[in-house]
């Protein structure tokens, strides 16, 4: 509901907008009454990721569509052969379409918008796809699923220079725990230990062996040399702080046994993603857009190392697949194999995951999501992640987008201007980082030249 004094303001509206440009799996219609501040939702659903119908009505109740005016205008979308621009069109009225009360589509508009992916450009007749991970652009019969995985793994895989950048979050606080113990190291753990870290990832590590009545010092020197430490958590083995300074951010947990299982797990984890390196793209791929509708490392949600779990028991299946077949494994089919097993065949209710096994295994914990630790099965190491249920649906989004991708819009005539990967994230946030990435790549002309 759109109208009158209960009509949100402009930033709710840029909210829910954002909101919905990943829940477009298929052409979508949205119906609301003339108001100006409906220019904004608009314009801000013009980047979704797939054609978008806008349906306006001068009268005070919201337009009602019989199942005639919808397949109308989805035709219409599917018409609109320059995405770019947005067209208005007349809606005709049609027997059986009007509501009660009157008719509304002689005064009504359709506006249909879709993301801009592409500049249009063509290069002897082929259609030019231009995305951050592709920024010189590429011909759109040159893009499969396979290949654009393991380019969009490349453009989001961190540069040595980003990669000493956080490095040196560990020196820092290594300098800082010497004076308390001297004998200590601080050791590397999470997604840079597996190296499945994004650019946005926070480094985590471990401090082992730790006295209990050295902890206090510990955290009074992070406090003194800037650190600002915070606790996240504590347990009777574990203190996990949250460090902010002016170079960056990190966790740190200080463990008091001589050996951290997390120190364990990442090494089990590393001889996995060794056995299947294949995983890393995959992990890189779902952390990124799973993280974009916040269902990545925010409370209920998943995190890096469950989706690590997650998908390496995927890589088992279809390895044992493809080497059955005598085919090598393929990026595309991982990516497709993991969201129809978690989207459509994995029932949380009843089933759980073993990352040991390319099968699921029956439930033994009564969390929303079971996924059974490395170290001890009894336990589950995805229960704080309660809200498995909406991300579920967005991962039958992102399967639906690209099946759709390939059965249907790859094969359209005249059809320009997406990806695979477009139909499932939105660019905008990538661009800034393809920006930073070329005057990076000018500093080093540079200083090469000179």
């Amino acid at each position: 509901n759109t109208q009158g004094a209960h009509h949100p303001p402009v930033p709710v509206l840029k909210n829910f907008a954002a909101d919905l440009r990943m829940k477009f799996a298929e052409p979508a219609i949205i119906l609301f009454p003339v108001h100006k501040d409906n220019v904004v939702l608009r314009n801000s659903l013009k980047d979704s990721a797939v054609p978008v119908a806008f349906i306006e009505s001068k009268s005070d109740v919201a337009p009602c569509l019989g199942p005639n005016v919808c397949a109308e205008v989805l035709e219409m979308v599917g018409r609109v052969k320059d995405p770019v621009r947005t067209h208005r069109a007349k809606l005709k009225s049609i027997p059986g379409a009007t509501p009660p009360g009157g008719s509304f589509a002689s005064g009504a508009r359709v506006h249909i918008a879709s993301k801009r992916i592409a500049s249009g450009k063509k290069v002897s007749g082929v259609g030019m796809v231009h995305t951050p991970w592709y920024p010189e652009g590429v011909g759109c019969d040159m893009v499969n699923l396979d290949s654009e995985v393991a380019d969009f793994f490349k453009f989001m895989t961190l540069t040595p220079h980003e990669i000493s950048t956080k490095m040196e979050l560990r020196t820092s606080l290594q300098s800082v725990i010497s004076t308390i113990l001297p004998n200590a190291t601080v050791k590397l753990i999470g997604s840079f230990a597996y190296g499945t870290m994004l650019p946005t990832s926070t480094p985590d590590f471990v401090l082992e062996a730790t006295p209990p009545d050295q902890i206090p010092h510990i955290l009074d020197a992070l406090t003194d040399r800037g650190f600002t430490p915070t606790k996240e958590s504590q347990s009777p083995e574990t203190t996990t702080l949250h460090l902010v300074f002016p170079d960056g951010r990190a966790r740190l947990i200080i463990d008091t046994r001589p050996v951290s299982p997390l120190r364990r797990i990442a090494t089990i984890v590393n001889k996995w993603l060794g056995e299947y390196p294949e995983a890393k793209p995959i992990i890189c791929l779902l952390r990124h857009v799973l993280g974009q509708c916040k269902y990545v490392g925010c409370e209920g949600g998943l995190t890096g190392y469950l989706i690590t779990l997650l998908v390496i028991p995927c890589c088992r299946d279809v390895r044992l697949e493809s080497d059955k077949q005598g085919l090598p494994v393929s990026p595309g089919a991982v990516l497709l194999r993991v969201l129809t097993r978690l989207g459509k065949s994995f029932d949380p209710t009843t089933m759980a995951v073993d990352p040991a096994s390319p099968s699921f295994v029956p439930k033994p914990h009564p969390d929303p999501l079971s996924i059974l630790d490395p170290l001890d099965p009894t336990i589950n190491t995805a229960r704080t992640c309660t809200n498995f249920v909406h991300v579920r649906i967005q991962i039958s989004y992102i399967l639906s987008a690209l099946e759709g991708w390939r059965t249907k819009l790859a094969s359209k005539k005249n059809y320009k201007g997406r990806t695979p990967l477009s139909s499932i994230m939105s660019h905008i946030p990538l661009w800034p980082r393809q920006k930073e990435l070329q005057n990076r790549a000018k500093e080093r002309d540079t200083m090469r030249a000179s």
